[in-house]
């Protein structure tokens, strides 16, 4: 697997050309002047000088422009922006309000705890779960605004798909996710293969997936991964050959892989205590078992508090309640699960507030307290 690249996304762009243009814009308002000029009656033309002063301002202007971009190359002038992507530029900003700076730093910080909530695992199934999401952020109009991180599962390749020798383009969940991240400066992505996508070839899937890592550099998780037993049982062996693979991956990047089981806790175990290094881990299911809450202990798992915990038969309860503060992370879990009382309803950030709530009061904690702290327990386990 090869180590994460350092590219140099420093994109560099010329001053030559809006020099240009800004010359053109004159001579057209000197044009439309003379025009004027040449419509107004007899008695007004004793302005006329006035049309030689600008023809000669016009002059010295072009003349000063262009002495200042002379010798200059595009490819050698950075930090100029066009005033049409300066727009651009504030439209993706965001909204008002938000601290300025770098937003991960600013989570550390107890005065914008309320200025902003964040979202460890927001588990997208579908490329319209992720544009769903995406608008729900770009239409915050007031804090609390969501940081979150948007996690997929990428389809599997088959050996005709690598048959031509070279992989071919990502899927459109997946596309669906990179082109999105690099559009909402408030999202991140995980990608990772589940245990319902088995790649047949382990190297192909090495490939692919460092391919993706070193390419992206918002993407700042591993996952979903795990084990599935119930789904295809003979496909054990083959779903930990996997998850080892890329577990080692998220090790060598140092990033997160955020783990699922369905009823495989001790095949999961078994596969963690057979790596001699394991990257940060996030539990990414409820924890409702024992063998959950073992599991997580075990292996000093960062718990979501997730909307399940919102509803009044929920059984982990108390697994939530003893939890060290340090080891929680809010999260929306599941695109297709909201809170107790919003049956119906998909997803959205918005139900954050629920979850952390019903935390805070199973705790006995203070909301914002509590919400402090998963904000800066999410800065530590992602490390951005």
């Amino acid at each position: 697997m090869n180590k994460p690249a350092q590219p140099n996304d420093k994109k560099k762009s010329g001053l030559s050309g809006a020099f240009s243009a800004f010359g053109g814009v004159i001579d057209d308002i000197v044009k439309e002047v003379k025009q004027d000029l040449r419509e107004m009656t007899p008695e007004q033309k004793q302005v006329s000088a006035r049309e030689q002063q600008l023809s000669n301002a016009s002059s010295k202007v072009g003349n000063l422009l262009g002495s200042a971009s002379a010798g200059l190359q595009e490819n050698i002038i950075e930090g100029y922006t066009p005033p049409a992507q300066q727009a651009v530029a504030a439209a993706v900003a965001g909204p008002a309000g938000l601290p300025a700076g770098n937003l991960w730093h600013a989570l550390r910080n107890p005065v914008h705890t309320a200025t902003l909530r964040t979202d460890a695992c927001y588990h997208a199934l579908t490329a319209a779960d992720i544009e769903s999401y995406s608008r729900a952020l770009h239409n915050e109009t007031k804090a609390p605004y969501t940081l979150g991180v948007a996690a997929i599962n990428f389809a599997a390749l088959t050996d005709e798909d690598l048959a031509e020798g070279s992989l071919p383009a990502p899927d459109l969940l997946t596309q669906t996710l990179l082109k999105t991240i690099q559009q909402e400066p408030r999202l991140f992505g995980a990608v990772g293969a589940g245990p319902r996508q088995l790649w047949q070839n382990l190297q192909a899937l090495d490939d692919y997936l460092t391919g993706l890592l070193n390419s992206n550099r918002k993407i700042i998780a591993l996952g979903p991964v795990g084990l599935d037993e119930p789904f295809a049982p003979y496909t054990l062996p083959q779903q930990q050959a996997q998850l080892v693979l890329q577990l080692e991956i998220a090790a060598a990047f140092g990033i997160p892989a955020i783990l699922s089981t369905r009823k495989t806790q001790e095949k999961l175990a078994e596969t963690l205590g057979s790596l001699t290094e394991l990257p940060p881990l996030i539990y990414l299911d409820p924890i409702v078992t024992p063998q959950d809450a073992e599991l997580v202990q075990r292996f000093g798992m960062y718990a979501l508090v997730r909307p399940e915990i919102t509803a009044p038969e929920f059984e982990g309860k108390s697994y939530y309640r003893e939890l060290p503060a340090e080891k929680l992370l809010l999260a929306s879990g599941s695109a297709l699960v909201a809170p107790h009382g919003f049956a119906g309803h998909f997803n959205q950030p918005k139900f954050l507030e629920n979850s952390l709530a019903t935390a805070a009061k199973l705790r006995g904690s203070n909301v914002n307290v509590l919400g402090g702290t998963v904000s800066a327990n999410l800065v530590g386990v992602f490390g951005v």
